[in-house]
C-alpha cells in the first residue's frame, strides 16, 4: 500500500465524536501513566542505603517460595560411561543460546540438548585435549547469514573456531532446534597455554582468559581474509613479549583469573587472583582496548565499609570468587557485582563519585544506546553481608518441589565456599560446597546452592507506604490517575530486602545460566507486573548428574500455584489469601487474579481455578467509596465551589492495571517498519507476533468482561458516562489489532501504536491509510463493489471507525467510481453521493483533505461540491456561529471565538478558489455561461450562512466584480455595505444598486450623502458630480415612493446645495489660480466638505478678497449693504488700474471687461449689481480720466453687460433732475449732461 503520509496540526483534526469518545473516556485512567509506574523501578543505588546491609525476609509458607524446581534433565547415558572411561580430564558447561550443554571427554566435544537429553551433536577433529568451550556473536560481513554463533575451542596446543547453524525446528520455540557445525581454517597458536575462559562481544570481538593472562582472538588481520592465519593477542603483558619464545616470557605479577563483560556499556573487567579488579573501556564503538583503573585495595574497603557492623572480615578468608555485571536496567550509578566464596556481595561503580551526581549518563539508556561518557574509576560503594541461617528456607529436592528438610537443619551460611555463582537483575545463584568442618557430619561431600531475589511483597509494601487496601487514592470520577503517591519521596525511604533460600543440591554444580539468554539484563525488575502469558524466569544448574531447571516464581504464580493447592477452595483457606492480598495491595492481587483468569481461558483442566480466581477477584476486590465534598473556595457569586471525589475499588483499579500491562508490550512499538533489510523483517515479524498475543490476551479480558457485565456496569455508580469506557477501549484494540498487520506494509518510521489509538495525528495517519487502500483495492474489485473496503471496516472494526469515519471512507469510494465511471450519469450520480456522504463526515475532515476533496471535484468539473462542502464543514465546526459573533464584536484581542472565525475562513477560502477557478474557465472558454452562473448561484443564494455571505462579498470586491454583485439580491448585501465596508465605497455601492433597482429617491440620498459627508476623501469636483447625480435621480419618478413631496423636498434642497456648490468651486479655482501657500492651502480645504454659504462667504470670498463671489453671494443670498456694496466695487476699480498698470496696458479696457462679466453674472440684482450705485462709482471714476475715455464708456459697457437701455436712462434721469451732491459742480453736472445725451441718442 501506498500513500503520502503528511505532517499535520493538531489543530487540524476534528475528533470523531464515538471513538474520540472512547479514548477520552479511557485516557481519563491515562494509560501511559499506568505503563510509565508499571515500569519504573528504584535504582539499585536508591536501595542500598548505607556503607552495608543485610536484610532478608523469611518465607513463612512453602507456597511464598521464590525459586522452586520444575525437572532435572538427566546426562545421556551414552555421556555418562564415557565419563565413566575417561582417560585424561572431562570439563563441562552450558550454551544457552542454543539450548546445548557441552561437555569435553580429553580431545572429544559433545554437545546435547539439555531440554530433553537428545541431540547429541559430537566434534572429535582435535587431537588434543579440549581445555574450555566458548559460543560468540561472528564478526558482522565476514560469514553468511546462516552462521549465528562461533564456537571457539581451547587445546594448549591451538584455539580453533567452529561455524555454528541453527535450523528451527517445527516447535519454532528452540527447544528442537536443529545445529550444525561447520569446519573453518580459523585457528591461532596457543602456545601451551591453558584457557579457561572465553567470552565475545557484540561486535564479535573475542577475549580469552589463560595461565592469568588476557588474550584476544584476532581472526581479521589487515591484509587477511577468510581462511587466512588469525593470532592471539596478549592484552595484559608487555607489547614486546609477543615476539619473545615462550620459554623467556615472564609469569604475570598479577594473574586474571576471569573476566566479566558489559556489552552495554562496552566495559570489560578483570578479576586477579589476588581479588584486584581491573577496568578496560573497549570505546563507543566496541573496538579500542583502553586501561581505565585498578582497585587493588578492596578488601580494607570493605572493611571501611562494614566498620558500622558487627562483620569482621579475615584477610585468610577474603577471596572474590566471580564477578558481574550490573545492567542498565538495574541501575545507572552501579555496574560490578563482585561475590566472595563466602557470599559477600561487593557492589562497585566505574564513575568517580557516582552517588553523588544527580545522573550518571548525559541521556537516557535504552537497549539500544551506549553511554555518553567513559569510565574513569572503579570505586566500592556498597558491602551486602550473605543471609542469615535464621533468614533462610532451607529446602530439599524431592519430587513434586521444595520441602522442608527433616530433622536439624545444618547451618549451611557459616561453613562452605561459593565456587560458582550467576547473577542477572536482581536475581542471584551460587553453588557452595560444604567445608571440612561439615563434611564431618555427613558421609559425602554436598553442594547446596544459594538463592536470592528481591522481596516484591515488601517493595510494594514500601512504595506503598504500608497501605496495601487500596490505592491510596482519592480521585474524581474522571479518574483522573491510579498512582501510588508520591513515588520519588516512597522512594527516597526504600531498601533492599530480599527472600534467601537453601537448597540441597543433587550433584556437584559446574555451571549455572539462564535459559534465555537474550533477555540478559532486559528483564523487568518489578516482577509484579508480569501476566501469565509471560515466560517466567528460568535458571539451569548443570552437576554431574545432569540439568536441573528452577523456575522463579512472581507474584502472579505464587497465587496461581496457591489456587492450585488449595483446590479453589477459598473459605478453608481464607487466612492464606487475606495474607496474599495483603502483602501484595488489594489493586495488585486483582490485577494478578484477571491474569490467571485471562492466562487459563483455554485451559479446561483450569476451569476451578478460574472459578476461584473470579471469586477472589470479586470477594477480595473491595467496593467504591464515595468521598467527602471538597470546598475549593468562592466564586464571583459568593457561593462555595465544591468536587466530589470518588475511592474506587480494588476491583477496578485492579482491571486498569492490567489492562495497561496488556498493551505495554506494543503500545510503545513502531507500527510500521522499513522492511528493505533483513532485520526490519525480523523486527516486524516480532511486531506482528506481539500484535497477536497482545490481540488474543485482550479477546480474554474482553470475554471475562462478557461474562460479567455487572461489573463494569456497576463500576461506573449508573452514570452512562463511564459504563463503556473500559470496554470501550478495548473493544477499540481488540479489532484494531486485527486490521494493522495488513497495514504494516507501509514505510512509516515514527507512528507508535498508541499514537495511532490515542492522537491527532494518529488519527489522520489512520485515514491516509485508509484511503490508500480504497485506492488500490477499491477499483480493482469493483466487480464485487466499489465499497468493499468501508464495508469492511463496518462490520469489522465499527468501534474504531465511527459512523463519520465510514461516511468519509466510502465518499472516498464513490469519488474513486466517479474518476473511473465511463457513463457520464453514473459519473455525476456518483459525484452527488459522494458529496452527500463528505457533508455526514465534515467535521471530521482536516483542512489538508478537505482541500483535497475539493481539488478532484474541481478536476471532475464538479465545483458545486467544491462550495457546498467547505461550507458544511464550515457550519459543523461551528454550530453556535461564534465566528460571526466575533467579527459582530469588531474582533476583540484574545477573544476565544477567534479559533471558531479561523475556523470558518479557512473553508471560505476552498469556496473562493472554486468560484476564481470556474471564472477561469470561463475566460478560457473551457465552459459555458450557464455552468458558471449555477456554481455561483450556489454561493450566492444557497445558504444563510451570513459570515460566509459577508466574506464573500468580500471577495467580490477584492477581484474587481463590483458589477456582478449589483446584481445579487440576498438579505445580507445591503447591511454589509452598511457595516463592513468603507463608507465611501459602501455608498458608492449602494446608490448604483438602488438605481438598478429603480430605487431614485434611495440612490439620490446616498449620492447626497457622498456629497455633503465631511472628510471621506471625496474632492470637490467628485462632490460636484456626486450632487448632480443626485439632482437626476431625485428628479426621475420612483414608483416605490408614494410622497411625492419628499422627493420634491428633496430635489430643491439638491438644486440649492448645486448653487452653492459651484460658488465653492469658483472660489477653489480662483485661490489656486492666485498660487501661494496661503492660497493652496484655502482650495486644499474647500475640498474636505461642501460649505454653507454663510461659511463660503466669511470663510473664504471675504477672507481671501474674491470680490467676484462675494457680489455673487450677496446676489444668491439676498443680503443688500450699500456701504459694503460701494467699497466692493471701487476696490474692483482700484484693483482693475493696479493689474493694468503692472501690466502696461490701459485700465478702461480691462473695466469694461470686468463689468460686462459681473453684469452678466450679477444682473438684476438690486443687492448686488444695483445699477444706480454702479453707475454713479462709474461715472465719477470716469469724470476724473475724462481726457482718456469716450463719451459713453459707461453706458456702452452697462448695456454690454445686460443692462438694458431703459434702465440706464431712468437711472441717469434721477441724477439729473434730482442733482445729487456728488454732481453738483459745473463740471461734474456738464459731463453728466454729456453722458445722458450721449444716452438719448442712442435711443434715437
Amino acid at each position: 500500500i501506498k500513500c503520502n503520509i503528511r505532517a499535520r496540526k493538531v489543530s487540524e483534526l476534528q475528533k470523531e465524536k464515538g471513538f474520540e469518545g472512547v479514548i477520552a473516556a479511557t485516557r481519563k485512567t491515562t494509560p501511559d501513566q499506568l505503563i510509565e509506574r508499571d515500569s519504573k523501578y528504584p535504582d539499585l543505588s536508591e536501595l542500598l542505603r548505607g556503607p552495608t546491609s543485610d536484610n532478608y525476609a523469611k518465607r513463612v509458607s512453602q507456597h511464598e517460595y521464590d525459586f522452586v524446581k520444575e525437572n532435572t534433565t538427566i546426562i545421556p547415558s551414552v555421556l555418562s560411561d564415557l565419563i565413566d572411561q575417561l582417560q585424561c580430564r572431562c570439563f563441562m558447561g552450558i550454551l544457552p543460546e542454543i539450548k546445548r550443554a557441552w561437555v569435553t571427554i580429553d580431545h572429544r566435544l559433545c554437545m546435547w540438548n539439555y531440554t530433553d537429553g537428545t541431540d547429541l551433536t559430537w566434534y572429535d577433529d582435535q587431537d588434543q585435549i579440549i581445555c574450555s568451550v566458548g559460543l560468540v556473536n561472528p564478526r558482522p560481513d565476514i560469514f553468511g547469514d546462516n552462521i549465528k554463533y562461533l564456537l571457539i575451542l581451547t587445546t594448549r596446543i591451538a584455539v580453533s573456531v567452529l561455524a555454528v547453524s541453527v535450523t528451527s525446528g517445527p516447535m519454532n520455540d528452540g527447544t528442537d532446534d536443529q545445529i550444525t557445525l561447520i569446519a573453518t581454517d580459523i585457528a591461532a597458536p596457543a602456545n601451551n597455554v591453558t584457557f579457561t575462559q572465553v567470552v565475545g562481544t557484540d561486535e564479535g570481538r573475542v577475549f580469552l582468559v589463560g595461565d592469568g593472562q588476557l588474550f584476544e582472538l584476532d581472526y581479521l588481520r589487515q591484509g587477511t581474509w577468510f581462511g587466512r592465519s588469525s593470532d592471539l593477542i596478549v592484552r595484559t603483558a608487555k607489547p614486546y613479549s609477543a615476539y619473545l619464545p615462550t620459554f623467556l616470557r615472564q609469569s604475570p605479577l598479577v594473574e586474571i583469573k576471569s573476566i566479566a563483560l558489559d556489552n552495554e556499556r562496552k566495559v570489560l573487567y578483570l578479576l586477579s587472583s589476588q581479588s584486584g579488579i581491573e577496568v578496560y573501556y573497549l570505546g563507543a564503538n566496541g573496538h579500542d582496548f583502553t586501561p581505565v583503573a585498578r582497585n587493588t585495595d578492596i578488601l580494607n574497603s570493605a572493611r571501611l565499609a562494614c566498620r558500622q557492623s558487627s562483620t569482621i572480615l579475615d584477610t585468610n578468608e577474603f577471596e572474590i570468587q566471580s564477578i558481574h555485571i550490573i545492567s542498565i536496567a538495574e541501575s545507572k550509578k552501579i555496574h560490578l557485582l563482585a561475590m566472595t566464596t563466602h557470599g559477600i556481595r561487593l557492589y562497585f561503580t566505574h564513575q568517580k563519585d557516582a552517588l553523588r551526581m544527580t545522573t550518571t549518563y548525559q541521556q537516557p539508556m535504552t537497549r539500544t544506546t551506549t553511554p555518553s561518557v567513559v569510565p574513569n574509576a572503579l570505586e566500592l560503594i556498597h558491602v551486602r553481608l550473605p543471609p542469615s541461617a535464621e533468614a533462610s528456607c532451607s529446602l530439599s529436592l524431592h519430587h513434586g518441589g521444595p520441602t522442608a528438610l527433616s530433622g536439624q537443619q545444618p547451618n549451611y551460611q557459616l561453613f562452605g565456599i561459593i565456587h560458582a555463582a550467576y547473577y542477572d537483575c536482581g536475581a542471584l545463584l551460587a553453588a557452595k560446597t560444604l567445608g571440612q568442618e561439615q563434611q564431618q557430619q555427613q558421609e559425602d561431600r554436598k553442594t547446596v546452592l544459594l538463592m536470592t531475589s528481591m522481596d516484591l511483597g515488601d517493595y510494594s509494601n514500601q512504595l506503598t507506604g504500608g497501605n496495601n487496601n487500596t490505592m491510596g487514592t482519592t480521585t474524581t470520577t474522571n479518574m483522573s490517575s491510579l498512582s501510588y503517591g508520591n513515588n520519588n519521596q516512597q522512594q527516597q525511604r526504600m531498601t533492599l530486602v530480599e527472600t534467601s533460600a537453601i537448597i540441597e543440591s543433587d550433584g556437584n554444580v559446574y555451571a549455572i545460566a539462564e535459559a534465555n539468554p537474550q533477555k540478559r539484563g532486559k528483564r523487568t525488575m518489578n516482577e509484579i507486573t508480569d501476566t501469565l502469558s509471560n515466560s517466567p524466569r528460568r535458571f539451569l544448574v548443570l552437576t554431574d548428574k545432569g540439568v536441573t531447571f528452577f523456575k522463579k516464581q512472581r507474584p502472579v504464580d505464587v497465587l496461581q500455584q496457591l489456587l492450585l493447592d488449595t483446590q479453589g477452595d477459598i473459605n478453608t483457606h481464607r487466612r492464606e489469601f487475606e495474607a496474599f492480598f495483603e502483602r501484595y495491595g488489594r489493586v495488585q492481587s486483582c490485577a494478578m487474579c484477571l491474569a490467571i483468569i485471562c492466562g487459563n481461558l483455554h485451559n479446561q483442566e483450569l476451569v476451578p481455578v478460574i472459578r476461584a480466581a473470579s471469586f477472589l477477584f470479586f470477594e477480595f476486590g473491595g467496593s467504591p467509596t464515595a468521598a467527602a465534598v471538597t470546598t475549593l473556595g468562592g466564586n464571583y457569586l459568593g457561593r462555595a465551589i465544591g468536587t466530589s471525589g470518588t475511592t474506587y475499588s480494588g476491583k477496578h483499579d485492579g482491571f486498569a492495571l492490567y489492562f495497561a500491562r496488556l498493551i505495554a508490550p506494543v503500545w510503545k512499538l513502531k507500527v510500521f517498519e522499513n522492511s528493505a533489510d533483513r532485520k526490519k523483517n525480523e523486527q516486524r515479524s516480532k511486531f506482528q507476533a506481539s500484535l497477536l498475543k497482545a490481540q488474543c490476551e485482550l479477546d480474554h479480558l474482553k470475554r471475562f468482561m462478557d461474562a460479567n457485565p455487572e461489573f463494569h456496569v456497576s463500576a461506573s455508580f449508573g452514570d452512562s458516562r463511564f459504563q463503556s469506557a473500559d470496554q470501550g477501549m478495548l473493544q477499540v484494540l481488540v479489532e484494531i489489532l486485527q486490521w494493522l498487520p495488513e497495514l504494516a506494509r507501509n514505510e512509516v518510521q515514527t507512528l507508535t501504536l498508541e499514537s495511532m489509538l490515542s492522537t491527532p495525528r494518529g488519527r489522520v495517519l489512520t485515514r491516509e491509510l485508509v484511503i490508500a487502500t480504497i485506492n488500490k483495492y477499491g477499483a480493482q474489485h469493483i466487480h464485487v463493489g466499489y465499497d468493499i473496503v468501508s464495508d469492511l471496516l463496518r462490520r469489522k472494526c465499527s468501534s474504531f471507525f465511527g459512523p463519520s469515519d465510514v461516511a468519509f471512507y466510502r465518499g472516498v469510494e464513490n469519488l474513486q467510481r466517479a474518476k473511473k465511471a465511463e457513463a457520464e450519469y453514473e459519473r455525476t450520480s456518483a459525484l452527488s453521493e459522494s458529496l452527500e456522504l463528505f457533508k455526514e463526515a465534515a467535521d471530521y475532515l482536516t483542512e489538508e483533505k478537505l482541500t483535497e476533496i475539493c481539488n478532484d471535484y474541481a478536476q471532475q468539473r464538479f465545483h458545486v461540491g467544491c462550495v457546498e462542502l467547505p461550507l458544511e464543514r464550515a457550519k459543523k465546526i461551528d454550530p453556535q456561529q461564534q465566528g460571526l459573533a466575533y467579527m459582530e464584536a469588531k474582533n476583540p484581542p484574545g477573544d476565544a471565538r477567534l479559533q471558531f472565525y479561523q475556523g470558518r475562513m479557512q473553508c471560505y477560502q476552498l469556496v473562493f478558489h472554486a468560484l476564481a477557478s470556474v471564472k477561469s474557465l470561463l475566460q478560457s472558454g473551457n465552459t459555458n455561461e450557464v455552468y458558471v452562473a449555477h456554481v455561483f448561484s450556489t454561493a450566492l443564494t444557497h445558504n444563510k450562512d451570513k459570515l460566509f455571505h459577508y466574506a464573500l462579498y468580500h471577495w467580490f470586491q477584492q477581484k474587481g466584480m463590483m458589477s456582478e454583485l449589483l446584481a445579487v439580491d440576498t438579505p445580507y448585501l445591503i447591511p454589509y455595505f452598511k457595516e463592513y465596508v468603507d463608507e465611501v465605497e459602501g455608498m458608492e455601492f449602494l446608490w448604483q444598486y438602488y438605481r438598478r433597482r429603480e430605487q431614485y429617491y434611495e440612490a439620490a440620498l446616498y449620492l447626497e450623502a457622498l456629497a455633503t459627508r465631511p472628510h471621506n476623501g471625496l474632492d470637490l469636483q467628485k462632490r460636484m458630480e456626486h450632487l448632480a447625480m443626485a439632482v437626476v435621480n431625485a428628479s426621475c419618478r420612483d414608483s416605490k415612493r408614494q410622497q411625492q413631496q419628499e422627493s420634491t423636498q428633496l430635489l430643491q434642497n439638491l438644486e440649492h446645495r448645486v448653487t452653492v456648490a459651484r460658488i465653492q468651486l469658483r472660489l477653489q479655482q480662483t485661490l489656486e489660480s492666485r498660487g501661494g501657500s496661503d492660497n493652496e492651502q484655502g482650495a486644499r480645504s474647500l475640498d474636505h466638505q461642501l460649505f454653507d454659504i454663510n461659511d463660503l462667504f466669511n470663510k473664504f470670498a471675504r477672507h481671501y478678497g474674491i470680490l467676484d463671489e462675494i457680489l455673487f453671494i450677496m446676489k444668491v443670498t439676498g443680503h443688500y449693504d450699500m456701504i459694503y456694496l460701494k467699497e466692493i466695487w471701487q476696490t474692483i476699480i482700484t484693483q482693475n488700474e493696479k493689474e493694468a498698470t503692472e501690466s502696461h496696458i490701459s485700465p478702461f479696457a480691462t473695466l469694461k471687461t470686468r463689468i460686462i462679466y459681473l453684469g452678466d453674472r450679477l444682473y438684476p440684482s438690486p443687492t448686488a449689481f444695483p445699477v444706480d450705485l454702479i453707475v454713479d462709482i462709474l461715472e465719477h471714476y470716469c469724470f476724473e480720466h475724462k481726457r482718456q475715455l469716450p463719451t459713453g464708456y459707461v453706458v456702452d459697457s452697462l448695456r454690454s453687460a445686460g443692462v438694458p437701455i431703459e434702465v440706464l436712462l431712468d437711472v441717469y434721469t434721477v441724477s439729473i433732475e434730482n442733482k445729487k451732491p456728488t454732481w453738483h459742480g459745473p463740471d461734474e453736472y456738464e459731463y453728466l449732461q454729456h453722458q445722458f445725451q450721449y444716452l438719448k441718442q442712442l435711443l434715437g
